[in-house]
């Protein structure tokens, strides 16, 4: 891939992220409250390198399997 990573966020009446079913509904639950329970259990979690190298890493991964972007291309959501 030549090109910069690139999301499609246009959010419209035609297109919205549902959390109550596909890619939106595995984004809350399999990113979003995982990863909220795991910041709540540290007393200051943004100072645990480890931690946040798991939820960068989770949230990149989730959003490439959710967003439409150019690196796995529109179909894929």
């Amino acid at each position: 891939m030549n090109e910069p990573l690139l999301f499609d966020v246009v959010m419209d009446s035609t297109w919205a992220m549902d959390s109550r079913t596909g890619p939106g509904r595995r984004f809350e639950h399999g990113l979003l409250w995982p990863a909220v329970r795991e910041v709540e259990r540290y007393k200051r979690p943004f100072e645990d390198l480890a931690l946040i190298d798991r939820l960068q890493f989770g949230l990149m991964t989730e959003l490439l399997k959710t967003q439409p972007n150019n690196y796995l291309g529109p179909s894929h959501v």
